[in-house]
């Protein structure tokens, strides 16, 4: 599916299209909507609507990277209303997490509930990766491929999205990663109901780390639920596609 947002063509891969229930799926930094390829078809299957999005500057959608999150998630209530959905399910990996959340505290009438996967309070990228990614420099996606898997043989189809990326777009990612500070705010706002979804090996944003948000969303009154998905890494979406998307049901 193709939608125009402002001046910005966007593609959105849509399976299920009668369903009622609609759930929107944001992808990680660099990445774009097939990183969910194997979450899905299994979410689509079992009753959902799924639109599976490419963020500004990302895969198949025009324009350029969102400056930041809070700007990323301003742009995810102007692609609900181009495409007329009223309330979703908002599902988030890694950067798209931030987004997700983000953009429930914004707008909690158009957020029916939350899923954050591979998440934390806050996202430091490393410097060296951060010049790296500036650089367009091919070295960028193999530390992330490295670090992003417990199992390596899932890291080659990672860096082969990540290499799909156009130039300056991964490095916009992590700056916008990095500079976000309001993950506690924004979870401080939340009502809806929420999944904190978790690798037991992710070395990128560990489990311990998603704890002062699950205690801040607590604290706000949202209904929380962590699941942590043993012998899996950060790209939870390959190591994990049908324990992810298990976990994803109850929630989407």
């Amino acid at each position: 599916m193709e939608v125009t947002v402002g001046e910005c063509a966007v593609y959105a891969e849509v399976r299920n299209e009668a369903a009622a229930e609609t759930t929107v799926l944001l992808h990680g930094a660099g990445l774009d909507h097939r990183m969910w390829a194997g979450v899905s078809p299994a979410l689509a299957a079992a009753g959902r609507r799924v639109m599976a999005l490419d963020l500004p500057g990302h895969g198949r959608s025009g324009g350029s990277a969102a400056e930041g999150i809070v700007e990323a998630a301003d742009w995810i209530r102007r692609f609900l209303d181009a495409t007329g959905l009223e309330r979703v399910a908002l599902a988030g990996f890694s950067m798209g997490a931030q987004v997700a959340l983000e953009t429930a505290a914004q707008a909690p009438d158009r957020v029916r509930s939350l899923v954050l996967a591979g998440v934390a309070k806050r996202m430091p990228v490393n410097p060296k990766l951060l010049a790296a990614a500036a650089a367009d420099d091919p070295v960028a996606f193999d530390l992330i491929a490295g670090w992003a898997h417990h199992h390596a043989e899932h890291a080659a189809a990672t860096r082969a999205l990540l290499a799909d990326a156009g130039p300056g777009v991964l490095h916009a990612d992590f700056v916008a990663c990095d500079s976000y500070r309001r993950a506690l705010d924004a979870a401080l706002a939340v009502r809806c109901p929420v999944l904190l979804l978790l690798g037991e090996n992710d070395r990128m944003t560990p489990a311990r780390a998603a704890e002062p948000l699950a205690q801040a969303l607590t604290r706000a009154g949202a209904p929380t639920t962590t699941v942590l998905l043993p012998d899996c890494g950060h790209m939870m979406m390959s190591e994990a596609a049908s324990a992810s998307a298990e976990a994803m049901l109850p929630f989407v």
